[in-house]
This record gives structure tokens, C-alpha cells and sequence, in this order.
């Protein structure tokens, strides 16, 4: 996962640019369903794509812009196969390791960052093994696709020459077994990304080779990376299963294997049941990750082109309505800003509109964000099957809701938005952030969840962003959640604005239970521990991150060198100052063009930290408020209320 900037293109560029038209809110349609996500004009839900060679050589040779693309591609790849670049004797590790020994800062993942200097730690030198062959690989896919449109032997012997390498080597590097079955790179997932490339490779490279030559390429790479592939199973049946099971059927059909088919189909991780698991009722990925759930669209648009180039387009119309629910359903659960909640493993305001989605899948199920993109794009699909004219786009209201399979709820009353993920239905990239929430006034964010760092190997993600302290979330002793946990939704009404949700056995001997209340002026949020045997006093506190401006706090801090126990995330913190307050602890907030009173109280004693912490993208830094009361109960409650303006008092 690579997260990028943390401010989503605002909302009204999009507008401006034609490509959305927003809608405000309306009442429910009768029976209380939301109306459909988009309104999509005469397009058909599964289209059969086509990969028009003939057509694209004339478009090439007719058009100065396209001739011009086709050129720039072909002196890249000439430029990087000029000189060896896969150090293919060497086994391949995880790109996440790529990682600077000494800051632990994410090192740039691009196909030609620098060979790590001698005696870097061997995790690092294998990342940068496995960043190199994917690039590599991807590069051989290029020259295959370019000697078939401009008619290059030269390129073609090029190509064919790596798929004899790494049919040669496939079997000489060690099976890995950290992540799945794999040789060619670290995980099972990289080397199913990477099949897909190697598949079509093969496939356009097939009739211009010997047969014996392309038998070698099936024998000794296609189908052992098949066999290792089908053998992956995360028994939670998540993104990764369903990458390694869609590779293995497009391995299947350039191998005309129909028992592989099958297999790679129907198996218990077969790709038929990996989407039963995975899809929700309310077309959300169960992995509660949007981040994800982006992620397997590319997995599903990924198979889908890989077949059109085999001619079997039919293979991927089951799951073309599968992927459009995935696309659609984020605009549910969009901020006004344009931008997503960030529960789970996720990237910090990640856009509502998946426009890379849209556009990669605008061929198979097309929606008129994707084929609006495509218009404005050169690349090999708007090449090999150009977009058609689009209808105009229209977003659905934002309403309040709940999505029980992902534990997902949100409130919206006038400007106010509160989102809470309320529990994990898979332990698959959960943070420890049941109760956790974000809360935006319009488009001003008052507190959100920062997403997580450019890489799991960073000590920062594993510390910080994926614990309890990291997140708005509810700590005992320091910490949060004991384990991923469903939760329950106690009770919503949102004609009231009013939601509660509980965690049992948020730690041992504990239950949590966590209230939301929008009021015309503001929102209150309420959180109560409770314990469900008798227990001794524990710490119980609650977590506060705001990227908004904190002002008028109380007299009366002290500097602190000593900070909280019970997560290594504390250690994270700069310029802590504690209080003891007697009753109550207030401040400002100024947040963009609005200002708000900040106003928090507890049953019991309680002491409050204020520090700066990690935000993202690193090394951002913003607020965090912390509270804590040494009790076997208590409860806290945060009252945040509008101002006005932020010049006005």
C-alpha cells in the first residue's frame, strides 16, 4: 500500500471539470432504500470487450498523437532493456521491506531506484530485488505489446528472451512460504500481480515462437507458479485470496486447462467463493478498507483485461456486477470535502470517486466517470477499445446509514457528519479502532482518522497509526482493543441524530460503550466503560486527534517528559503537557473558516494530555487531546460546538 496526499482533490474542481454533478439532500424514496448510486443513462451493467489490433495499428498510423505515444513507449522500453536490470539470480523479499535502515522512513518504490549499498540489511536488498522484477516484468509485457503494434522482431526476441530466463529460473529459487507459496518474488500476492503480465506476454509472443519454445514457457513458468498460486489460503478469504485465485484462472485459460479452471473457480478460496465472503450487502468489501476495496477492484479489472487479450472476454462477465457494487458504494460514505473515512489499513483522505477504478474497468462495466476519463487518456486499453460517448453523472445524497457487514455507521444532520467504525468483521488489516470515529462541520474536518504509513515494515504504522493511541478510540492501561471484535449497534436513529454502539470485552473485564449525539449547534460524544466483572481500577481514557488549531486552553500545564504507559505509540508523542483539571478541560478549536469550543468532562478524576503526534502523509504532525481517569468505571463526554467564523469570537 503506497498512501498518497492527505487532502483529496476538493470536491468542487471535480464540478467544475463537468465531471460530477453533486445533488443535495432529499427525502427517501418510499420504502426508505436509498436511490441508486448513480444515475447511469442508457449503459449496459456488463459490457464484452475487445482488443482491436488491427484497428489500433491504423489508429497509430493515422494519428500524430497516438503515433507519438506509441514512440515515447517504445524508446523507454528500448532504453531499459539496454543494460541488465533483474538480478535474476537473486531471490526476491517483500517491497514493504523497502525501508531506510536508519530512519525507518518508506524508501521510492520506482522501477529504478539505486541497488542498496553494500551491507544494507538483506530484507532491504531483497525489497529492492522484488520492486526491480515486477518492473521488469511489467517492461517485458511492454515490449511484447509494442512488437505487436508496430511490427518490431527485434523487440519481440527481446521479450521472449526473459520468458526463456525466468522459465529457466523459476524452479532453481527457493520456495518462499512467509506469505503464501511463491518463487519468483517474496509473497504469493507480488507473484500474482505479476502473472497476470506474464500470461498476456506469453499469449501475444505464442505464434511468432517455436512450440517448443512456448511449452517451455508454460511448463517451467506458467503453470508451477499456477500450482504455488492455488495453494495460497488466508483463511479469511480476503483481497490476497482473491488475487491468487483470479491469476491462477487466467493462467488456466492461456493454458486451456479446464480442470485448473475449475479449481481456480470453485475450490472453498476459489474466486466464486472468495466474493461470497467478500462482498457485503451494502457492496462494501468486507476487509473494511477502502483502501482495499480499491485494491480488489484492480485485481477484478485486472483479469478482466487479461482475458479480453486471450480472446475470452466472456471469463469475467459474472464478476463485472460484482465490480460495479464495489465501485459505487464508497459515494455512500463520502465527507463533503469529496474524500473517505479512513477505517482500517487505509490511505488518509482517500477521493470518494475512484477515478484509477472507474477507468480501468470503464471497458467491461462502464460508468460515466470511467468512460469521461477514458476520453481524456492514452493507453493501451483506450487504444485497443476506444470509449464511447458518456451520459452525465449524478451522485446520490449523503445519508445517515449503517453497513452491519463492515460495522461502518455514519450520521449526517445539516452540515454535521459523524462516521464511526463500530467493530471488525475481519481481522484482515483491522487496526485496534472499534469505537473510533471522524467527525467534519461542511467541508472543514474537525478530527479524522490519519490512514496509516506508506509501508507495514514501518515502525510507525506498527506502533502508532495501527494501535488504539493512533486513532480516536477508547484505551485501557494505554491500550486499545485486546483483538478484532464484531461490536454492536445498540441503537441508531437518525431522524434524532443519535447513535450508540458497544465493544464488549474491549479488554479483559471491560466493556465499552460509545454514544453519538448531533445537535443543531454541534455533536456530543459520549463514552462510558463498564465492567462486566468486578475488576480493579484500571487507566481509562480516550483519544482525541484534530488537525485544527487548539487554542484558549486552560492555565495551568505542565511540561512532561513522563508520558502514558501500555502502548509503545506514546513514545511517539512531542511537546506533552498534562493537566489535572477539578472539573472540567475546555479549549478552541479553529478548523479552516470555522471555530469550535472543545469542551470535555469525566465521572471520575481525570488528567489531560495535549501533544503533538504522527500524521500523515509523514512527517506530518498534528494535536492530540488524551484523557484519562484511574477508576474501575467512568465515563467521559466531549462536547464540540460551533462558534461561528473563525475570525469571529
Amino acid at each position: 500500500m503506497n498512501p498518497t496526499s492527505r487532502r483529496a482533490a476538493p470536491f468542487a474542481l471535480l464540478l467544475l471539470s463537468g465531471l460530477v454533478q453533486a445533488k443535495g439532500e432529499a427525502p427517501a424514496p418510499p420504502g426508505g432504500q436509498p436511490p441508486p448510486a448513480l444515475v447511469l443513462g442508457a449503459l449496459p451493467e456488463v459490457r464484452l470487450a475487445r482488443a482491436d489490433w488491427s484497428a489500433a495499428k491504423n489508429r497509430v498510423s493515422a494519428d500524430p498523437a497516438w503515433r507519438a505515444w506509441a514512440e515515447a513507449r517504445r524508446k523507454l522500453v528500448e532504453e531499459w532493456f539496454s543494460q541488465p536490470r533483474d538480478p535474476i539470480s537473486e531471490a526476491a523479499g517483500f517491497p514493504n521491506d523497502f525501508i531506510d535502515p536508519q530512519t525507518g522512513a518508506a524508501l521510492p518504490r520506482t522501477p529504478y531506484a539505486p541497488e542498496p549499498a553494500a551491507g544494507s540489511p538483506a530484507p532491504v536488498h531483497r525489497a529492492w530485488v522484488a520492486i526491480r522484477r515486477q518492473a521488469h516484468i511489467a517492461k517485458t509485457l511492454e515490449a511484447a505489446r509494442l512488437q505487436r503494434l508496430l511490427g518490431l522482431p527485434g523487440l519481440a526476441e527481446v521479450a521472449a528472451r526473459q520468458l526463456d530466463a525466468y522459465a529457466a529460473q523459476y524452479g532453481l529459487w527457493p520456495l518462499q512460504q512467509a506469505n503464501g507459496r511463491s518463487r519468483m518474488l517474496g509473497q504469493s500476492l507480488d507473484e500474482a500481480v505479476s502473472a497476470f503480465d506474464l500470461v498476456e506476454a506469453v499469449h501475444l509472443l505464442g505464434d511468432q515462437v517455436s512450440a517448443q519454445r512456448r511449452l517451455a514457457w508454460e511448463t517451467g513458468l506458467l503453470r508451477p507458479m499456477a500450482e504455488n498460486l492455488k495453494a495460497y489460503n488466508s483463511r479469511a478469504l480476503n483481497n490476497v485470496d482473491l488475487w491468487c485465485s483470479l491469476a491462477t484462472a487466467a493462467i488456466a485459460l492461456t493454458l486451456d486447462d479446464q480442470a485448473l479452471l475449475r479449481r481456480a473457480f470453485d475450490d472453498p478460496v476459489g474466486v466464486r467463493a472468495v466474493v461470497r465472503a467478500g462482498l457485503g450487502e451494502d457492496g462494501l468489501w468486507r476487509e473494511a478498507s477502502f483502501t482495499y476495496q480499491g485494491y480488489v477492484l484492480q485485481a477484478l479489472a485486472r483479469f478482466a483485461d487479461t482475458v479480453v487479450a486471450l480472446g475470452r472476454a466472456d471469463a469475467a462477465s459474472e464478476l463485472m456486477p460484482v465490480a460495479r457494487r464495489l465501485l459505487m458504494s464508497p459515494l455512500d460514505w463520502r465527507f463533503d470535502d469529496g474524500s473517505l473515512p479512513s477505517p482500517s489499513d487505509a490511505r488518509f483522505r482517500m477521493p470518494a470517486i475512484d477515478l484509477a477504478s472507474h477507468l480501468a474497468l470503464y471497458r467491461h462495466t462502464p460508468t460515466p466517470i470511467g468512460l469521461q476519463a477514458a476520453l481524456r487518456e492514452r493507453n493501451w486499453n483506450t487504444l485497443l477499445d476506444p470509449p464511447g460517448a458518456s451520459p452525465a453523472v449524478q451522485l446520490p445524497p449523503v445519508r445517515s446509514r449503517v453497513a452491519a457487514d463492515v460495522r461502518f455507521a455514519q450520521l449526517r444532520r445539516g452540515p454535521w457528519q459523524l462516521f464511526v467504525h463500530y467493530g471488525q468483521s475481519s481481522a484482515s488489516h483491522a487496526q485496534e479502532e472499534a469505537l473510533a470515529y471522524e467527525l467534519l462541520f461542511g467541508v472543514e474536518s474537525i478530527s479524522r482518522d490519519a490512514g496509516t504509513a506508506p509501508s507495514y515494515a514501518m515502525p510507525v504504522h506498527r506502533d502508532y497509526f495501527a494501535r488504539g493511541v493512533g486513532n480516536n478510540a477508547p484505551l485501557i492501561d494505554g491500550a486499545g482493543q485486546a483483538q478484532p471484535a464484531p461490536g454492536e449497534m445498540i441503537e441508531f436513529q437518525p431522524e434524532d441524530g443519535r447513535m450508540v454502539a458497544r465493544q464488549r470485552g474491549h479488554r479483559p473485564g471491560l466493556d465499552v460503550e460509545r454514544r453519538g449525539v448531533l445537535v443543531e449547534d454541534g455533536v456530543v460524544e459520549s463514552t462510558a466503560f463498564q465492567p462486566a466483572v468486578t475488576t480493579a481500577a484500571s487507566r481509562l481514557g480516550v483519544v482525541f486527534h484534530t488537525e485544527c488549531r487548539v487554542e484558549d486552553e486552560p492555565a495551568g500545564a505542565t511540561p512532561e517528559t513522563r508520558i502514558p504507559q501500555g502502548s509503545s505509540g506514546f513514545s511517539y508523542w512531542k511537546e506533552a503537557r498534562r493537566w489535572t483539571p477539578r472539573q472540567a478541560w475546555g479549549a478552541q478549536l479553529v478548523c479552516g473558516g470555522q471555530r469550535f469550543a472543545l469542551h470535555i468532562d469525566s465521572t471520575a478524576r481525570f488528567e489531560v494530555w495535549r501533544a503533538r503526534a504522527p500524521s500523515t502523509p509523514l512527517p506530518a504532525m498534528r494535536d492530540v487531546v488524551y484523557v484519562e481517569a484511574q477508576a474501575g468505571q467512568a465515563s467521559f463526554t466531549t462536547a464540540i460546538r460551533r462558534l461561528g467564523a473563525a475570525g469571529l469570537r
